[in-house]
């Protein structure tokens, strides 16, 4: 009888230990993350980056393609997850020149608490495949991308998508490249076109202050979500071009 209710109270300190928040801290030998009682902590998570207007996934109710809810995050929990790469879309946090939109991290912030109160970590991610969708991607506001692709028509650029793909695609409404004919192609190839490699360099380069408009936009971000305590941490760039 004894024994069995120590094997409870083990159990249900276990248990406590593991939902509790404590400070998490890099083990410095091996840069594995460590727990308040400095256990390896193995993190099991998902990708959610929305990469079209409003740049967030719907934050209400349940939709298997489209939400990241509270609904969503129970699921996460019983699942086993307890991490998430969120998006945070820099068109999104900035989508006029300055202009901060804080409706926008409003919804990333009940997405954050959402996930919190699961006990589940996130990871914030400003997110881009080849920057823009000029380039069959996405990433940077449209002030980067129409500074950056006058700088490349300036300096006699190929214009994209070659030469990766020697073609010229049809564009939409919008006057972005038809989604059939960028998906026609690996989106990877795409980062061999000209054009694409010089608006890396170009915002790499601080053209026009670019580059600190991206640490601009960090700033919103961290003063935002510095005191969060399971926001595990912030992901500067995805996958950064060579330029």
């Amino acid at each position: 009888m004894i024994f069995s209710l120590i094997l409870i109270l083990l159990s249900l300190s276990i248990v406590y230990s593991t939902n509790a928040i404590g400070k998490i801290k890099v083990n410095p030998l091996n840069h594995l993350f460590l727990d308040e009682y400095n256990r390896t902590i193995t993190f099991h998570g998902v990708n959610a980056v929305y990469k079209i207007a409003p740049w967030h996934p719907n934050v209400d109710g349940f939709d298997s393609d489209n939400s990241l809810s509270d609904i969503d995050a129970k699921n996460l929990k019983s699942w086993g997850f307890n991490i998430v790469r969120l998006g945070v879309m820099w068109p999104g946090v900035e989508p006029e020149r300055n202009v901060y939109n804080d409706t926008y991290l409003d919804q990333i912030e009940i997405i954050v608490n959402n996930l919190q109160n699961e006990n589940i970590y996130v990871i914030l991610d400003f997110h881009q495949d080849l920057l823009h969708r000029k380039y069959c991607g996405e990433g940077v506001p449209d002030y980067v991308y129409d500074l950056c692709h006058q700088q490349a028509i300036d300096s006699n650029a190929q214009t994209f998508p070659n030469p990766a793909v020697q073609d010229i695609y049809p564009v939409d409404d919008n006057n972005d490249p038809e989604l059939e004919s960028c998906l026609s192609v690996n989106f990877a190839k795409y980062y061999l076109s000209d054009e694409v490699s010089k608006a890396f360099q170009c915002l790499y380069d601080n053209t026009d202050s670019l580059w600190d408009s991206l640490a601009g936009y960090w700033v919103q971000i961290a003063n935002r979500f510095k005191s969060y305590p399971y926001v595990l941490g912030y992901e500067l760039m995805n996958e950064p071009w060579a330029g």
